[in-house]
């Protein structure tokens, strides 16, 4: 968790095709090493990169109506697996968070895709 805070927690990058920025918050990075296989605690060190070139997201109502939840951004991914070069499909979720009077979208987790 250490080299991924000192690199990774606390930045914040665009997606380029949506122009939408995401805040990496430690919350997220936990919900996903949280049982994690090794190439997703490999994808998070470059998961500013990888979520600045992901498509533009599908914009969704909060599964379980939070009212601090406006929407749930699901960007499609491709994680490339540096070991076997495979590349493989799976997506980053941030959410839309209330924070005061404006919104911010926070890194919520990173999935990989059943085959």
């Amino acid at each position: 968790m250490a080299w991924c805070q000192a690199s990774t927690i606390g930045t914040t990058c665009l997606n380029a095709a949506s122009g939408t920025p995401a805040h990496i918050a430690a919350k997220g990075v936990k919900h996903t090493l949280f049982g994690a296989r090794t190439l997703l605690i490999r994808s998070l060190a470059v998961l500013p990169d990888v979520l600045a070139q992901a498509e533009a997201p599908s914009v969704l109502p909060d599964k379980l109506g939070r009212p601090d939840v406006l929407a749930v951004y699901k960007f499609p991914v491709q994680l490339e697996d540096a070991i076997d070069n495979i590349v493989r499909q799976g997506h980053v979720v941030a959410r839309e968070l209330k924070a005061g009077q404006a919104s911010r979208l926070d890194f919520y987790h990173l999935a990989i895709e059943k085959s």
